[in-house]
């Protein structure tokens, strides 16, 4: 897919227009041809907010590897973690890792670093992922235990930023309302 817009009708509109118009097509994330998005057919999240994604023994998409970490306490939890690399609500991801208990998708996190390619500082890799999430959700935020919920489809996702550590979390589970 392709963005495209007529710089000569865009100053035609006026200069205040023509500058929103031109920020708004630059604004637009461009995921054609690499990562997730190409194996998928479809944004990260996108995949994510589907009822069929958190059923028993549901297909992946994309190439998850067996994961273990020290963080991961848990052995009835089989933990994967994405191959590919994957823009999420616009913004470079750092690490997409997945929890699974029985076949059943139980959280998806995805881990935003500001110091990553692109993401700026921390201030701006805040702004960027809570501004793109707060457009992509069907409802506002809610404050939550250890951080803003926000809801689309069959998920809700738990946002955590972390300043001394300069990193901010989106964590997807089953929305109560599909369970």
């Amino acid at each position: 897919m392709t963005y495209r817009f007529n710089l000569t009708k865009t100053i035609a509109l006026g200069p205040l227009a023509g500058a929103a118009f031109v920020a708004a097509a630059l604004a637009i994330p461009n995921q054609v041809g690499v990562g997730f998005i190409n194996l998928a057919g479809m944004r990260l999240e996108d995949f994510a907010a589907q009822p069929a994604v958190w059923e028993r023994d549901a297909k992946l998409a994309g190439d998850w590897k067996l994961w273990r970490d020290d963080s991961v306490k848990d052995t009835a939890f089989e933990v994967l973690k994405l191959e590919q690399s994957a823009v999420v609500f616009g913004v470079d991801s750092s690490e997409v890792v997945l929890w699974r208990r029985e076949g059943k998708l139980e959280r998806l996190t995805v881990r935003f670093e500001s110091d990553r390619r692109g993401n700026g500082g921390f201030e701006t890799l805040e702004r960027n992922v809570r501004t793109n999430l707060s457009v992509w959700a069907d409802s506002g935020s809610s404050k939550g235990e250890g951080g803003e919920i926000f809801s689309k489809g069959a998920v809700e996702i738990l946002l955590q930023t972390d300043a001394r550590e300069k990193t901010v979390r989106a964590i997807f589970t089953r929305s109560p309302r599909t369970s």
